[in-house]
């Protein structure tokens, strides 16, 4: 994901949006933004037998950062706010060469915001 910092500081919870976030909050907050977009696509394709290893995400911040001209994102996404903000989302993928998406299984990932233990 790429977002400028007014996409960022806007799409804050609406409890937090009367603080002027620190550089850190703003970081914090484009990792979480990575966190959920990522999770419910792993629950979207958890049904068609697909997993999905996740890490912890990464955030950089700078001036004309640019993706890598040597591979081609599978999806590319721009989307803006009322106020001027921009994200661009990029999804990169890496499969083994026997990967294949089944058909529906009915399997059905837990409803978002619920908390698993075990």
């Amino acid at each position: 994901m790429t977002a400028d910092r007014a996409f960022v500081i806007q799409s804050r919870p609406p409890e937090l949006r009367d603080t002027v976030p620190s550089e850190i909050d703003i970081s914090d907050w484009m990792g979480e933004l990575g966190n959920q977009l990522l999770g419910r696509l792993k629950n979207r394709l958890i049904g068609f037998g697909v997993v999905i290893d996740l890490g912890t995400p990464a955030v950089l911040y700078g001036v004309e950062i640019q993706r890598h001209l040597g591979r081609r994102p599978v999806a590319c996404e721009r989307f803006l706010l009322g106020g001027g903000g921009k994200l661009v989302i990029h999804l990169d993928a890496d499969a083994s060469e026997d990967f294949q998406i089944l058909e529906p299984d009915g399997t059905e990932a837990m409803p978002e915001g619920e908390v698993a233990l075990f």
